[in-house]
């Protein structure tokens, strides 16, 4: 919360916490009328601990890759209950991977999965706004120059 307020958490981010969950008060702040991340106490100055992966993750990759079915659906539920929220039962296999996405979304907010997380599931260019090449990075000149079989993404 000592930084220079380039960039301002979105609006739906402020709201997406459930009053129960135990992630909001550590998740996000409002001071002084201004919205803050309060995941990184130190103000993003390099002093924070780097995590490189924790338990929620492997509860969330576990629910992702089990589908809707029980073991599913239960690995995602354990994670809910961890953070003082009530079971859910999505619908159908969309529902359950938009509720997996959301824990995620939750979960890590400004750790850099958002951006994988809807490349690898195919909801980049809906849920951002992007162009389908844009969920393709560019490859560099210099690697194309050392590789000549390299062609650059389409749309670049």
């Amino acid at each position: 919360n000592s930084g220079n307020y380039s960039y301002a958490p979105a609006a739906d981010v402020m709201t997406m916490y459930d009053d129960d969950d135990l992630r909001k008060d550590i998740s996000i702040t409002t001071l002084d009328n201004l919205n803050f991340i309060n995941k990184y106490p130190s103000g993003q100055k390099t002093t924070d601990p780097v995590v490189i992966s924790r338990l929620a993750e492997m509860y969330l990759i576990s629910a992702e890759a089990n589908g809707f079915n029980t073991l599913g659906l239960s690995r995602l539920n354990d994670l809910r209950r961890a953070r003082g929220l009530k079971n859910i039962n999505p619908k159908d296999d969309a529902d359950f991977l938009e509720a997996v996405l959301t824990e995620r979304r939750k979960e890590f907010l400004c750790e850099g999965h958002r951006w994988y997380d809807l490349v690898r599931t195919g909801k980049a260019v809906e849920k951002l706004g992007i162009l389908p090449y844009q969920t393709l990075m560019p490859i560099p000149e210099s690697e194309r120059q050392a590789n000549r079989n390299l062609t650059q993404n389409e749309g670049y």
